[in-house]
């Protein structure tokens, strides 16, 4: 289901904005992962999760809670960290 939030003229729709930041903090993940030459199943082993639910949210083809993103990364040391930024459509003017 979509919701959306509206300004009068803007709609973001929140499961899109959901999926990109979720995809974007996976790719890291995945990144990180194999930087430090663990695998998917140490990860597994780490967190508990099943390898096959790692391979899932790693190819994308599972949505991953945050509860999951939070877990994966701190088996390798690392936190998940959202921030916010400007929005360039839109100028100081407005």
């Amino acid at each position: 289901m979509d919701y959306m939030y509206g300004d009068g003229e803007e709609q973001i729709l929140v499961e899109q904005t959901s999926k990109r930041i979720t995809d974007d903090i996976v790719n890291q993940l995945v990144a990180y992962r194999k930087y430090i030459h663990m695998t998917q199943q140490d990860v597994a082993d780490m967190t508990g999760m099943k390898r096959a639910n790692i391979a899932r949210i790693e190819g994308k083809r599972s949505e991953a809670s945050l509860d999951s993103l939070v877990r994966y990364a701190k088996s390798l040391n690392l936190r998940v960290k959202l921030s916010l930024e400007s929005d360039e459509k839109k100028t100081t003017n407005e």
